[in-house]
């Protein structure tokens, strides 16, 4: 028996973590993302591992630049291309933090938010929380934002010298 690590066995790796993974059982495997020019060198490789895949009932996936090099032996490609971006810079739109802070001169809570623009106090946390959760749909409607299923991520600075 060899004892050398996974990671010196070069290509040949991606067929012993698919063989181990066959005899263990497994049905979904995975490959890391690779470049077009460092899959080219795998391509007789990768439809090798594919069709064994396949035999044992198991599923491949398999993430690339573009489809050309795979979709000879691959049963369906998903494009995954901007979508995943644009729908997390979506949510990311839609999630807004509140910072919360005690002004001691003033005697209020304060719930501050430029992206918004919101900002409003109140001698009460709660009212505070309150009033922001009505007021920052309401403000985002007016200004032309969506203003259904937003985040609030409230963040609270509360400062105090203790001796």
């Amino acid at each position: 028996m060899m004892d050398r690590p996974l990671y010196n066995a070069g290509n040949t790796a991606w067929r012993i973590t698919v063989a181990i993974g066959i005899a263990q059982g497994k049905k979904i495997f995975c490959f890391p993302w690779k470049s077009n020019s460092f899959l080219r060198t795998l391509v007789y490789t990768l439809e090798r591992i594919a069709a064994i895949i396949k035999e044992n009932g198991g599923i491949l996936l398999l993430p690339t630049e573009n489809d050309e090099l795979v979709k000879h032996f691959v049963d369906d490609v998903v494009d995954l291309s901007h979508k995943t971006y644009y729908e997390i810079e979506e949510l990311k739109k839609m999630s807004y933090e509140i910072e919360v802070s005690w002004d001691e001169e003033a005697g209020v809570w304060c719930g501050v938010c430029d992206n918004i623009p919101l900002a409003l106090e109140s001698n009460s946390l709660d009212v505070l929380v309150m009033r922001v959760k009505t007021a920052a749909p309401e403000i985002l409607s007016l200004n032309g934002e969506k203003s259904e299923g937003v985040k609030l991520c409230f963040k609270m600075a509360h400062w105090e010298q203790v001796a």
